[in-house]
């Protein structure tokens, strides 16, 4: 069956700016088959890359936003992580037991610091 990304992103910092050297700005995926969350409770490998304005793409490992079965995984930022300021994309990338591949790429823009 085809998976597909269907939400983008949650959290405080992700409805405001995001600056240069931001902590704990949250990234969340919900994996979906036609509007129907996949059951990622089972998967063997959930990560998020982000591709940096400089063109370097970065693997995150992601977790289980509950238990999985909402098809929700995220990861936060730590220090050092947005270290360039422009325009970012992120992507999905998960493991299940009858299913591998990405979701859709998405975008976000970092802004520098004075």
């Amino acid at each position: 069956p085809k998976r597909y990304l269907q939400a983008l992103t949650r959290g405080r910092a992700m409805a405001a700016e995001i600056h240069v050297g931001d902590v704990g700005t949250t990234f969340e995926a919900t994996i979906a088959d036609e509007e129907v969350p996949v059951d990622l409770s089972s998967a063997g490998l959930l990560e998020l890359k982000f591709q940096q304005p400089d063109g370097v793409v970065v693997t995150k490992t992601a977790l289980l936003t509950t238990d999985g079965t909402d098809g929700k995984q995220y990861y936060s930022t730590e220090a050092g992580f947005l270290s360039l300021p422009g325009l970012w994309r992120w992507q999905p990338y998960l493991e299940l037991p009858d299913w591998q591949g990405h979701g859709d790429p998405l975008s976000f823009w970092v802004e520098d610091n004075l």
